[in-house]
């Protein structure tokens, strides 16, 4: 009886982590999930540079990796897309400049999505947390130039709209002992202009 009490006490503890890990990795699953339709949404209201006079802005950044985790510098870079739609409920269609960027604060890391007035260069009104906590968030955007010499830049500045956005994600958080759980992602967006 003793026996058969102990192994059904370790598989029950088994079962455990194993249901907690998939609990982690459908959590980070659904943020990566929340971060690229939100990008998305925002990339099909983009404003055509021309008439507005403003283009979108990608700035390519890179932190210190403190943690054990894949000692590879994190990718931190920032997205400002100049968007025009309507926003709190109004009817009436708006032009906004909206940001992406990675948010660390005591060892944890947000991605956050922020607004401002259009041609802001740091668009930080109104804030929200899509990603409100990992302890890894490698956030990397590259943007498709047109070039056939060279298809993808890191940074974008040109007062012209890329031909496409290219979203790459990489959420982990740590589980018991020194393991890590992870999720990573790939996208790529075309730019169509309103």
């Amino acid at each position: 009886m003793g026996l058969v009490m102990t192994l059904g006490i370790r598989s029950f503890s088994m079962l455990t982590t194993a249901w907690n890990d998939t609990q982690s990795l459908a959590q980070l699953s659904d943020y990566a999930d929340t971060a690229f339709d939100m990008i998305e949404i925002d990339l099909k209201d983009v404003l055509s540079a021309e008439l507005s006079g403003v283009s979108i802005i990608g700035i390519d950044q890179t932190v210190s990796n403190t943690r054990e985790f894949n000692r590879a510098d994190d990718a931190s870079d920032r997205l400002i897309i100049p968007i025009q739609g309507s926003f709190t409920g109004g009817s009436l269609q708006q032009t906004r400049s909206i940001q992406y960027q990675v948010v660390r604060d005591n060892g944890r890391s947000m991605l956050r999505r922020t607004m401002g007035n259009l041609g802001d260069p740091n668009p930080s009104s109104v804030a929200f947390d899509i990603i409100p906590l990992a302890d890894t968030l490698r956030f990397d955007i590259a943007f498709a130039t047109g070039d056939a010499d060279m298809p993808w830049a890191g940074e974008w500045s040109s007062d012209a709209l890329p031909v496409a956005v290219r979203v790459s994600m990489t959420l982990a958080v740590p589980v018991e002992g020194y393991a890590y759980r992870q999720v990573s992602r790939k996208e790529v967006f075309m730019v169509h202009v309103r």
